[in-house]
């Protein structure tokens, strides 16, 4: 795997060169943007103009199977397994939220630049599939990686994440008044203690490590199998095999990443929040279901995209990036 990886340049004064900021290729991004949001939302009907559908006819660039019914440029960018808004509202939510990750990601600090992914992913998560997508990802994601990456004194407050954020993403809640919030606190004290004072003293005997790590890792297709057996003898659908859905964008990334892990390219001390980033990009929202994952775990996207200095010109990339949209918007 290493040596798939180009060199990355190390000195500050290459870490500066590659972070130039150029205004001309964000107002490109937007430009892009403007009219992906012009081609596949309801924005032109909000705001009173023609619908591309119109727009090609008067342009003479039509036929029959390149608009949907509603007037938009036919397409099969979606956002699956969502019930909160309609196609083109959830293409209008996505495009808004990758801008500004572009943006957040674009001027940041280097420190920040991978952080703002995370926190744009989870943002959009949320608004498009809920609380409980959001949570759902987490949950399982701290759960990997506690076990993957033991924790202990000032950091061990991780441990509480798995149930309380798994209380979210499965409590059939109706308010959420104050009560709910403390029993979601409670849920997180309890996988505090049984981590802090069970499944640590079980990731020091070799043995047992060894098969917890399989198990997390496994843990998305062993879901999905469960999921399966249970549908199968109650002939309802598992709402569980459902929620976790999210989880299995990346399950192709998780088995990458413990390859890493077990060829010694991930740092122990590895934090959590760099952990997400490696997972958590909005540019996977849209596209999970095409196995973009496949052959990407730490080594790669870290070493390549988000390592802690820039390994490339952003400028270059962006252009890249550009010219990719270009040939699909053709």
């Amino acid at each position: 795997m290493a040596g798939l990886l180009s060199g990355t340049p190390i000195t500050e004064e290459e870490q500066s060169k590659n972070d130039r900021h150029n205004p001309f290729m964000v107002l490109a991004v937007m430009a892009f943007l403007v009219v992906y949001i012009y081609l596949f939302t309801y924005a032109p009907k909000a705001l009173d103009l023609p619908m591309p559908e119109a727009l090609g006819n008067t342009l003479g660039l039509t036929s029959s199977y390149e608009f949907d019914d509603d007037g938009n440029i036919d397409t099969s960018l979606y956002i699956p397994f969502t019930f909160l808004f309609n196609n083109d509202d959830e293409r209008f939510v996505f495009f808004i939220g990758a801008g500004l990750a572009f943006l957040l990601s674009y001027f940041l600090p280097l420190k920040y630049k991978s952080r703002s992914l995370v926190f744009s992913s989870l943002i959009l998560i949320g608004i498009l599939y809920g609380i409980e997508g959001a949570t759902g990802l987490l949950c399982v994601h701290s759960l990997v990686y506690l076990v993957l990456h033991p924790v202990s004194r000032y950091r061990l407050w991780i441990a509480g994440v798995p149930r309380f954020a798994g209380f979210w993403a499965f409590y059939p809640y109706t308010s959420l008044g104050p009560g709910v919030f403390i029993q979601s606190l409670m849920a997180g004290l309890v996988s505090f203690l049984v981590y802090r004072y069970g499944l640590l003293k079980l990731l020091d005997k070799p043995l047992a490590a060894k098969w917890l790590r399989i198990l997390v890792v496994q843990s998305a297709l062993i879901t999905v199998l469960v999921g399966a057996l249970l549908e199968g003898i109650y002939a309802e659908p598992w709402k569980l095999t459902l929620g976790i859905l999210l989880f299995f964008w990346h399950w192709e990334r998780l088995f990458m990443y413990h390859i890493d892990y077990q060829d010694g390219h991930i740092p122990n001390n590895i934090s959590f929040l760099t952990y997400l980033s490696i997972f958590l990009t909005p540019g996977q929202i849209a596209n999970w279901n095409w196995g973009v994952t496949i052959g990407q775990g730490y080594a790669y996207t870290f070493n390549n995209f988000l390592c802690d200095f820039l390994c490339e010109d952003k400028n270059k990339l962006v252009k890249s990036g550009l010219q990719l949209w270009a040939i699909a918007l053709g």
